[in-house]
């Protein structure tokens, strides 16, 4: 497993409190029966144990990456994106 900060996606969290959580999110739609998991995040600190998570200190932010996610090698990339002048965390994979 991978992980690629953007710098604007590090200065937010930073802004934010410098923690983020990359987890296994449950998606589910039209297309599906049930769901599946997909990578999702969100700034904060987590909410479950520390021991479900990989803690990686990088460009001054903490990230704790799921390790539900294990399952499948992808590298995964932080970024910020934009819509209406407002910014949100958002990530993308390859991968796997």
């Amino acid at each position: 497993m991978k992980l690629i900060i953007d710098p604007d996606a590090a200065e937010l969290i930073r802004q934010k409190g410098g923690h983020a959580i990359v987890f296994a999110g449950k998606t589910g739609g039209c297309c599906t029966f049930g769901w599946i998991l997909e990578p999702q995040v969100e700034i904060g600190r987590p909410r479950r144990p520390l021991d479900s998570y990989r803690v990686i200190e990088a460009d001054g932010a903490t990230i704790y990456l799921d390790r539900a996610l294990d399952w499948v090698e992808k590298t995964y990339r932080l970024h910020v994106t934009r819509f209406l002048g407002f910014k949100a965390l958002s990530v993308s994979y390859e991968g796997g």
